[in-house]
């Protein structure tokens, strides 16, 4: 069982340049955490998520919350990631006052010998805006990557990438398209 009481305490200088007010919130989880063989482990919690605000005339949200995550190794090189959430975050905008995220992720890498190393990733936010203004909104955001990862020595390893994002919003300033290639050197000491 887990219980979190969040306060953000936003001064009246802050709140009116961020949007930001005083507000708490209260998460109710139960659930279970296994690591059945070597070649699985998981937790899954579901619950309760109640925000609210020190202002009574802003809404609210009270809803059903959840956090997965699985790790599943078929293979001792080959490992599937299955995740999941429901929580809510701080607006974007200041007319928005309780932003509702889920999150849906699958990854799968695969150890090609001990060099070499492909990761294979997608997932989507649904994001749902809830504004004082003009009501419910919703976004969706799928996102995909691909990386190959070469490790060199033990403290050098080389990563190319290519990661796909997009956002399609009901509100037209918010939807993009990007596309990133990465290339880049990591050094451990």
């Amino acid at each position: 069982m887990q219980a979190r009481d969040i306060r953000y305490n936003n001064n009246s200088a802050n709140a009116s340049a961020t949007g930001l007010v005083d507000s708490w919130e209260y998460r109710y989880l139960l659930g279970v955490v296994w690591e059945t063989t070597a070649k699985m482990t998981g937790t899954v919690r579901v619950g309760w998520l109640n925000d609210k605000f020190v202002n009574s005339t802003l809404p609210g949200y009270s809803g059903t919350s959840w956090e997965v995550a699985i790790h599943w190794s078929p293979l001792t090189y080959s490992h599937l990631d299955l995740s999941t959430n429901r929580d809510t975050q701080t607006p974007i905008n200041p007319l928005g006052y309780v932003t509702v995220t889920a999150v849906y992720s699958l990854g799968w890498s695969y150890e090609w010998n001990s060099r070499l190393e492909s990761k294979l990733a997608m997932s989507e936010v649904d994001s749902t805006y809830q504004y004082v203004t003009t009501g419910v909104q919703t976004t969706k955001t799928p996102k995909y990557s691909l990386a190959l990862t070469y490790k060199m020595r033990r403290w050098l390893r080389f990563e190319a990438g290519l990661d796909i994002n997009a956002r399609n919003s009901a509100i037209a300033n918010y939807n993009f398209n990007e596309s990133i290639a990465r290339l880049g050197a990591r050094i451990t000491f």
